[in-house]
């Protein structure tokens, strides 16, 4: 029972210590050179907007990135003579001796 009561009087005083915070912040800005505060808000909410979508955006260039890589054809390339990559590959793992 009493574990429960610190868990709510210590969630109570981390919302006093952001809420105080905030009070300073806001009179801080208040008193800067009459900074409208409104504007302040506006410009922390677009703020935060902006990394939302900037994340967004990342995501799905990475997804669309290996997408395409893995989608992409390749071309079965010919190394020289008519020989194939896998023959190449092939006489120089037995010249290595795996």
């Amino acid at each position: 029972m009493q574990d429960c009561n610190m868990k709510k009087e210590e969630k109570t005083f981390e919302q006093m210590i952001d809420a105080l915070a905030l009070e300073g912040r806001v009179r801080r800005m208040a008193q800067h050179d009459g900074a409208d505060l409104t504007l302040w808000c506006r410009q922390r909410a677009e703020g935060a907007r902006n990394r939302r979508h900037y994340l967004a955006s990342a995501c799905i260039m990475l997804l669309l990135v290996s997408c395409s890589y893995q989608l992409a054809p390749t071309r079965n390339y010919l190394v020289a003579d008519g020989v194939s990559y896998e023959e190449v590959e092939t006489l120089n793992n037995h010249m290595l001796g795996k």
